[in-house]
């Protein structure tokens, strides 16, 4: 997925406070992220997202048209995060999404049209 980036992505993980993330969220064009906090920031603001649903049900993927769910096929989706996986270790529901997946659903979000929101061009005049 990084490199087919235009720009290169900055991971800012465990580097920020929420307030500086939601900042940066604010700034972006697009965000791609698992169920966690950060994608409740994204979906808040209003910045497309494509969310990651590994083992949590269906129902807690965004619901709105500037947001894509994106799982696998597995069977047992409700796993909890105290429990071992019913299919082995780590959380193969996670590892099963592909980039291939996760990139379609976000060009499908990037291709309807709206405004892009972060530093894509150069800085507007004042005066």
């Amino acid at each position: 997925l990084v490199s087919r980036m235009q720009c290169r992505p900055l991971s800012l993980a465990g580097k920020t406070t929420l307030g500086e993330a939601a900042a940066v969220l604010n700034r972006c064009d697009l965000a791609i992220g698992a169920d966690t906090g950060l994608i409740n920031y994204s979906f808040a603001l209003g910045v497309p997202l494509v969310c990651l649903l590994g083992p949590s049900p269906l129902r807690n993927g965004p619901k709105a048209d500037t947001a894509l769910t994106v799982t696998s096929p597995c069977e047992f989706r409700h796993c909890q995060p105290t429990e071992r996986c019913k299919r082995g270790e780590g959380r193969p529901c996670m590892d099963e999404i592909t980039v291939e997946a996760v990139l379609e659903a976000a060009e499908a979000l990037l291709a309807r049209g709206r405004p892009l929101r972060g530093a894509t061009g150069p800085p507007a005049a004042t005066g």
